[in-house]
């Protein structure tokens, strides 16, 4: 069975497979200096252009969707606030409307999961994302890529290692799909 996982946030980013073949999404960053709806706006099309992707790719029929539960924070701007919300709640429409088996997991129960030991609290941020990134690395040395060029043409690379971006949904992604453990790292 094929696996979608999202992280659905602002600097989110997108893991499925075909088969044995794991490709990863980052969320395309907005233009320095857009603001408000515009920033929304490119955001939703970001969305709408990796979904069409990996909609291609995959059986709808025989892929399980899990996307990270994600909300809001004490402290985020209302710029933050508002595309994570436009983000999450147009990628789990999306879904309701296509797709029967969608899982919505916070992180509060997934990275658990995993066999290493994360920093918590608001000012270990950095450090957990860094050890997210470090352990999917450490399970998937080397996936196939989608970007979009500034023409918004898509471009798949192989050989890419996991960003940032693509770290938490990498770790749900394996997670879900069982994977053996390769190493680990503490």
């Amino acid at each position: 069975m094929n696996r979608l996982c999202i992280d659905a946030g602002v600097s989110g980013g997108y893991t499925w497979n075909v088969d044995d073949k794991v490709f990863t999404a980052p969320m395309k960053s907005a233009p320095t200096g857009t603001k408000g709806l515009d920033a929304t706006k490119h955001q939703l099309k970001y969305v709408s252009l990796i979904l069409s992707q990996v909609f291609q790719a995959i059986d709808l029929w025989d892929t399980k969707v899990y996307i990270e539960q994600v909300g809001t924070r004490f402290g985020d701007t209302p710029l933050t606030s508002w595309s994570l919300s436009a983000n999450y709640h147009c990628i789990a429409m999306w879904f309701q409307t296509h797709i029967v088996d969608v899982t919505f997991v916070l992180p509060q129960v997934w990275m658990p999961q995993l066999p290493i030991d994360l920093p918590s609290g608001k000012a270990n941020y950095n450090k957990r994302k860094k050890a997210l990134q470090d352990f999917a690395v450490s399970q998937f040395p080397s996936v196939t890529q989608l970007t979009f060029d500034k023409n918004d043409k898509p471009k798949l690379t192989e050989n890419r290692s996991i960003t940032g971006k693509t770290a938490d949904s990498t770790c749900l992604h394996w997670i879900y799909s069982g994977k053996p453990l390769v190493k680990t790292k503490s």
